[in-house]
């Protein structure tokens, strides 16, 4: 007998190492994974990620390899491109060194983890930005980590952070003008960048999705 109750009870009490324990058939309890033991080489543990409602995915370690939403299964999204991301970076930002857009590529890597979304802005004029939209937000300069930035990403918002990775601003709420650019269909986190990138240009803004896809703008 399948008790369907018991299992979402138990699944409730996951957090992000605390996981339930099952062979796909029975449920055994709550337990962590240690990678350190893990023989790779086995591939025979996997990991199922409830992305958002009817929608979960199949993990391999670091690898997706199948995402199932409403019942209807299929190959899993790609977060971002890498490769995009640092074009737009060096377009955008023609003078940045080597050793800033490897940070800023690591930031956007730990916004992409966020679980309920966020935006990342990129701004050579973060720290007067953040002091500007102070009303909307909280200053608070530090050097970004992944530990620091996932924290961040919990609060409505956007992180706003300067070329050296520094951030100056969380919970940032974006101004700016009605723009023919934006989509009604969007959601209001993508046309907050389109208001603000219609009055500063030169900054990049990474919109990260409920469901961890990665979109940046300008195109």
């Amino acid at each position: 007998m399948v008790h369907y109750r018991r299992a979402r009870k138990i699944l409730e009490m996951c957090t992000e190492n605390l996981h339930v324990l099952s062979d796909s058939r029975c449920v055994y309890g709550l337990g962590n994974f240690d990678r350190k033991q893990y023989d790779v080489t086995n591939a025979d543990t996997f990991e199922v990620k409830f992305v958002k409602h009817h929608c979960w995915e199949l993990w391999h370690l670091d690898t997706a390899l199948m995402r199932v939403e409403y019942g209807q299964p299929g190959l899993p999204k790609r977060q971002y491109d890498v490769a995009e991301v640092e074009a737009a970076l060096q377009r955008i930002f023609p003078s940045i060194s080597s050793t800033a857009k490897a940070r800023l590529l690591d930031m956007v890597s730990f916004a992409a983890k966020a679980k309920h979304g966020t935006m990342l802005v990129i701004s050579p004029s973060a720290r007067k930005e953040a002091r500007r939209l102070a009303e909307g937000g909280t200053i608070l300069p530090f050097k970004a980590t992944e530990e620091l930035i996932t924290g961040a990403s919990a609060i409505d918002g956007a992180i706003v952070v300067d070329l050296n990775g520094v951030c100056h601003g969380i919970g940032v709420i974006l101004d700016g003008k009605a723009s023919k650019h934006g989509d009604p269909a969007r959601g209001a986190r993508y046309n907050s960048a389109v208001r603000y990138l219609s009055q500063h240009e030169k900054c990049l803004i990474l919109v990260v999705s409920e469901d961890g896809m990665v979109e940046h703008l300008p195109k």
